[in-house]
């Protein structure tokens, strides 16, 4: 009896995000400085000996990168932030932040603590995609949540 195949690959989720970039090399020279990624895999155009797909691994979670080739409609951002963001959680996000930030990345918001129990920053890469970077550090109960909530929103009039 053959295997049933599982319609997932083995280490993967359900949803995998697939970045495109200009550079494939240098962007994964930059996750491995800045979020400690590993690179599972680089895919050459044998041709050329050109790099054109590769997948990392930051954390648990798999992503793919594909070089920006514009024949197969695949762009990279063009610098400004892009309206996706990939969030990352980690027991250390302040080194990842400093790391980022060492290998060039821009800050689009602060890290700082959140109303919501989390320190929390937002930065754009070299390759123009956004990252949600976050640690979180209190948990709070419904109420909690909802009391913040109010006394934020009243002292800001939103």
């Amino acid at each position: 009896m053959k295997k049933r195949v599982s319609a997932i690959p083995k280490g993967y989720r359900s949803v995998t995000p697939t970045l495109i970039v200009n550079g494939l090399l240098s962007a994964l020279e930059f996750y491995e400085k800045a979020f400690a990624a590993e690179v599972i895999n680089v895919k050459y155009n044998q041709a050329a000996y050109a790099p054109i797909h590769a997948e990392i691994k930051i954390g648990n979670s798999n992503i793919k990168l594909f070089e920006q080739n514009p024949n197969l409609g695949l762009l990279a951002p063009t610098g400004e932030p892009s309206p996706i963001t990939l969030q990352i959680y980690s027991e250390n996000i302040q080194q990842s932040w400093q790391n980022s930030l060492d290998a060039g990345s821009r800050v689009l918001l602060a890290m700082d603590a959140q109303y919501w129990g989390e320190l929390l920053g937002v930065l754009m890469d070299p390759f123009g995609h956004t990252w949600v970077l976050s640690e979180k550090t209190e948990n709070l109960k419904p109420a909690e949540l909802e009391a913040r909530e109010a006394k934020l929103f009243d002292n800001t009039g939103l």
